[in-house]
């Protein structure tokens, strides 16, 4: 009689479950670190956006094309509802206001869905420049944030942006 006993080629249920097993232990490790990433990243490309923004609105506010007062504002930049940032510059006779969208819209963008802005805890929708650059709450600006650092926060990631 023939003893040999010949042994199939392939790899065993408990190698399969195995590295499975492993598989899926470093897939949910990872995944937390991608989540990481797009928020850090989120917050980043917002940063970005608003730097541009102000930098575009101290910049039209100090060449003041319309001579307004100083103590007018001469730009506001506005958040609304869908995340869409807004540049507006006063007209002749009116200020900027983000409410209403009177104004010039000077330049816009998309921000981050889940982006929210925020200063000391309350949401920020419209910062206001003056003739000399600096915040203020002048004519419709009166709901608008003076507060030069605003809270970047994506999903449970919060950045902090100083203005100047």
């Amino acid at each position: 009689m023939d003893m040999n006993i010949q042994r199939s080629r392939g790899y065993t249920l408990i190698e399969l479950t195995t590295v499975l097993a492993v598989t899926a232990i470093l897939t949910a490790s990872t995944v937390p670190l991608g989540s990481f990433w797009i928020e850090r990243a989120q917050i980043t490309e917002a940063t970005g956006e608003l730097t541009h923004s102000f930098g575009k609105a101290v910049a039209t506010s100090l060449r003041n094309q319309h001579a307004l007062n100083s103590t007018s504002a001469v730009t506001a930049v506005c958040v609304s509802q869908d995340n869409q940032l807004t540049v507006l510059e006063a007209l002749a006779t009116t200020p900027p206001n983000c409410s209403t969208s009177a104004g010039d819209k000077i330049w816009t963008t998309s921000l981050p869905e889940r982006l929210s802005i925020s200063n000391s805890g309350t949401d920020v929708s419209c910062m206001c420049f003056n003739t000399n650059g600096f915040l203020t709450t002048a004519d419709s600006c009166g709901t608008c944030s003076v507060g030069s650092s605003l809270d970047l926060t994506v999903g449970g990631r919060t950045e902090t942006l100083n203005v100047y």
